[in-house]
């Protein structure tokens, strides 16, 4: 007796990981997310290099009604590209949250809190989990070098605007 063929699913796996990317990725941790439910995924880049390397495993957990912080690191979804992305709140202002990776010399801009679908709640590398600094999932040493980098911006555009490089608060 032959044994039958069955074609491979698109989202089974007898072993390993699911290899998605991209928006497929976005779409299926939004529908996780919404149903109360935490995410796992295998970060990917080193925009948020040195708090999450590439390779490394996050855990990303649904808002529930949670007030975001600054200093706290998301999961969103770019409204341009659709992708989940990993990125840290830097700011708010007028009930947006300004983001930013660890790793990026500019933030990514304001998003609505609509956007935002998770909080990264764990990270795991080679197996072991990655301290946060703290219990909330802040970064204590990301807060402290996101306050220096503030002041030194500060600082760049008051001396741009005393030597009439910059007219107008942009």
């Amino acid at each position: 007796m032959q044994a039958e063929h069955r074609p491979p699913s698109l989202f089974l796996r007898q072993k390993g990981p699911i290899g998605l990317s991209g928006r497929g990725l976005g779409q299926i941790a939004v529908s996780v997310l919404e149903k109360g439910v935490p995410f796992r995924l295998l970060a990917r880049g080193i925009s948020m290099y040195p708090f999450i390397l590439d390779g490394d495993v996050i855990t990303v957990h649904p808002l529930q009604g949670e007030t975001l912080a600054v200093g706290q690191v998301v999961a969103f979804i770019e409204p341009e590209s659709e992708k989940l992305v990993v990125h840290r709140v830097i700011g708010r202002r007028e009930g947006r949250y300004l983001l930013k990776g660890d790793n990026v010399p500019h933030p990514d801009g304001y998003f609505s809190a609509a956007v935002i679908v998770g909080i990264v709640k764990k990270v795991e590398r080679r197996g072991v989990s990655v301290s946060f600094g703290d219990r909330k999932g802040y970064c204590l040493p990301a807060l402290f070098l996101l306050r220096i980098e503030s002041f030194l911006l500060k600082c760049k555009c008051l001396v741009l605007r005393s030597t009439g490089q910059v007219t107008s608060r942009g």
